[in-house]
């Protein structure tokens, strides 16, 4: 019989990156955060299908209010929560590292132009895989269901690349551990999520042209959920 890939802490006790995304949450207060909970919350902050930082961060302190988080890691948390919308910008460009530095982010909450917006759905889909309160299999689920642009139960190629994507993303920016592992390879995030992509698609015989459903998309979570350390 085959094994779960969805790991228990008592037989697989979790990474050094795994523990920094779980203080992430906690500082973020999502340590508890049902994941269906955050799609129809935070939903009501776009617009358009887009969302502005100011509202993203309003909608993030209040979780943390709610969650109790303390008022210095509400500080934390602020700095993070910006990060985080910073790196889904458009004129981010995928270029979360520079190739031989690290991190550098720009701080925009008082610029309001279009660009700086992020789209809904796919920061939306990386911040689901923060939702504590969740199993991974919901996070997928909600994932899948955000990137699914037609809402036929099946999603292409590129949105798959734009899942994996938004989940490297944000495990990326709150983990120092991961962050070194990406400066490491030389390579910026979208690349790292093209290659998982297309690993996992040969993985199951899968042409380009073919669409994956929520099914195959768990099937293949071992491949880009590993490098992630989302487990």
């Amino acid at each position: 019989q085959k094994s779960s890939v969805y790991k228990n802490d008592k037989a697989y006790p979790p990474s050094a990156a795994v523990l920094e995304l779980r203080a992430a949450q906690s500082v973020l207060g999502l340590e508890n955060y049902k994941v269906c909970t955050l799609m129809d919350s935070l939903a009501g902050k776009s617009e358009e299908g887009m969302i502005k930082l100011g509202p993203w961060l309003r909608w993030l302190f209040d979780v943390m209010l709610i969650a109790n988080v303390s008022n210095q890691d509400i500080k934390i948390a602020s700095n993070l929560g910006t990060q985080l919308f910073e790196v889904f910008q458009n004129n981010c460009n995928d270029a979360l590292f520079d190739r031989t530095s690290p991190v550098v982010i720009s701080h925009t909450s008082e610029d309001n132009s279009t660009e700086n917006d992020v789209l809904f759905s796919t920061f939306a889909a990386g911040l689901a895989f923060l939702c504590g309160g969740s199993p991974i299999e919901d996070k997928l689920m909600v994932a899948f269901t955000l990137v699914d642009s037609d809402s036929d139960g099946f999603i292409t190629q590129e949105e798959f690349k734009e899942l994996v994507t938004a989940a490297l993303k944000t495990v990326t920016v709150c983990s120092k551990l991961i962050q070194a592992k990406v400066l490491h390879l030389n390579t910026h995030v979208r690349e790292l999520a093209d290659m998982v992509v297309s690993e996992a698609m040969s993985s199951l015989n899968l042409k380009e042209a073919d669409e994956l459903s929520l099914e195959m998309v768990c099937e293949l979570a071992e491949d880009f959920l590993k490098v992630a350390a989302l487990y």
